[in-house]
């Protein structure tokens, strides 16, 4: 695993991890995690992320149109080392600035910035985008947070998410279903947690994988392929800044 940042607020730790997109890769209470813990899996010799919170920009989802641009599935943020800005007590920052690779698939000069901070009860994430190129940049960002959940207890999922039935859903597929409120998430007798974002969020997109123990249900601006859909990306001008912001708090 990667190097990284330690923050700690009480009984609650959170580790995020620079070099792996600055993905927030723990979040525990006296040892207990309320998220599944970061880890790489291999597949025919393919890394793949997954638990946390990776970070997905400039595209959540992805990408089934041939456009003007090239684009990983999420992103490549989450695949990039960033720098660590400030690292104090419960509190840390880093960044990630447009280079010679994020231009060849994303023509745009920008940085991000992301703050991450601990309190009693919650971790928040706040991700600022600004935009240093000459003309409008067009993002559809999101959050990925993975929550941990026993293979066998996915049916017994309590929420307020509404158009998701745990009971029925069909964990091979994937779900958007439009944003209106904050979530609440009772996982197991020992973690109910609550979701909240701000910023031009307009969807969740519930995602899992049927043998794991992980249920994903992530903030997006829009579905699959927005950033090319000017009714569901978001379009930051010149020498601008939007900001995005993901809470999950302990009730």
């Amino acid at each position: 695993m990667d190097s990284e940042v330690t923050i700690s607020s009480g009984d609650y730790l959170a580790l995020i991890y620079p070099k792996t997109g600055a993905s927030l890769g723990k979040f525990s209470f006296k040892g207990n995690d309320l998220l599944y813990p970061l880890r790489f899996e291999y597949a025919e010799s393919k890394r793949k992320i997954r638990g946390g919170i990776p970070i997905l920009f400039p595209n959540a989802g992805s990408i089934t149109e041939k456009k003007e641009m090239t684009l990983p599935q999420n992103g490549f943020a989450r695949d990039m080392a960033w720098e660590t800005e400030e690292n104090k007590g419960s509190r840390a920052c880093f960044s990630l600035s447009s280079n010679k690779e994020t231009k060849r698939m994303f023509p745009f000069d920008f940085k991000l910035t992301e703050e991450v901070s601990l309190g009693q009860g919650y971790v928040n994430i706040l991700l600022s985008i600004e935009n240093f190129s000459n003309k409008t940049m067009p993002v559809a960002p999101g959050f990925h947070p993975y929550f941990p959940i026993p293979v066998e207890k996915k049916k017994n999922i309590k929420t307020n998410l509404k158009g998701f039935n745990p009971k029925k859903y069909d964990w091979c597929s994937t779900l958007c279903l439009p944003l209106k409120e904050d979530i609440n998430l009772s996982l197991t007798d020992k973690i109910d947690l609550r979701i909240s974002v701000k910023g031009k969020f307009n969807n969740w997109t519930v995602w899992s994988e049927p043998e794991k123990p992980f249920v994903c249900i992530e903030p997006w601006t829009g579905k699959p392929n927005a950033i090319f859909n000017p009714k569901e990306r978001v379009e930051i001008k010149p020498n601008s800044k939007e900001f995005f912001s993901l809470r999950i708090e302990r009730i």
